[in-house]
């Protein structure tokens, strides 16, 4: 059976971490901070096609606690917030129900 969604051929931008979302003296007003397991979710983070085809990177993983994380950037990325499942894109969407990742 065919995947509903095509298998994503681009390469994988690296992780970086923002010092404007790290807890402490870099924390920039009106960021959040930066969640210990950030880098972890990212390794099995979904593209979103149509940002990355455009350019500007976007990648979404989901943490065991159920939030999905958003990661942004050009040549890497970085941790950019919390995002909710209705937020998502919706080729995101797709490859999370794919994997089983879909809330209740």
């Amino acid at each position: 059976m065919a995947s509903p969604v095509p298998r994503w051929h681009g390469r994988k931008p690296h992780y970086e971490v923002n010092p404007a979302h790290v807890p402490g003296l870099t924390l920039r007003p009106g960021k959040m901070p930066l969640p210990t397991d950030a880098e972890v979710v990212y390794r099995h983070a979904v593209p979103d096609p149509v940002a990355c085809a455009a350019g500007n990177h976007s990648w979404y993983g989901r943490n065991a606690a159920g939030e999905f994380y958003r990661y942004q950037g050009r040549d890497a990325v970085h941790w950019n917030g919390v995002v909710r499942w209705q937020d998502l894109p919706a080729d995101v969407k797709t490859r999370f129900r794919v994997q089983g990742l879909a809330p209740p």
